[in-house]
């Protein structure tokens, strides 16, 4: 798989739970921006207790959450890379997105476990 689990135009109001993303190529869970306008975005979505396990390159993302992108809840999910740390990352959250929660999540192996953009 090149991405695992894409979310973007107009996905809103998902529930994303108890699944396995295992390897995918460029990365685990993404969440696309649309530069259409705040309402296109993929809104109010949940990821909760999934199994995200080495995704991308030596420079992967696991889970990434970028553009105007507001009300996301990554909760308790399992995010691996055991192919060694590089310049991987377990969760990015972009600059334009809002109220990204994150909850008891287990993320390991990365050289960062989470970036959040200012």
């Amino acid at each position: 798989n090149d991405i695992g689990i894409s979310i973007g135009h107009r996905d809103t109001d998902n529930f994303i739970i108890d699944n396995d993303v295992l390897r995918s190529k460029s990365g685990g869970i993404v969440f696309r921006p649309d530069d259409r306008g705040k309402d296109f975005g993929p809104h109010r979505n949940r990821v909760e207790k999934n199994r995200i396990i080495d995704s991308g390159n030596e420079a992967g993302i696991a889970v990434d959450v970028r553009g105007n992108i507001r009300d996301i809840v990554l909760r308790a999910n399992q995010i691996r890379e055991t192919r060694g740390a590089q310049k991987r990352v377990g969760i990015h959250v972009g600059k334009e997105t809002k109220d990204v929660r994150l909850e008891e999540n287990k993320i390991e192996g990365f050289k960062v476990p989470v970036v959040r953009e200012k």
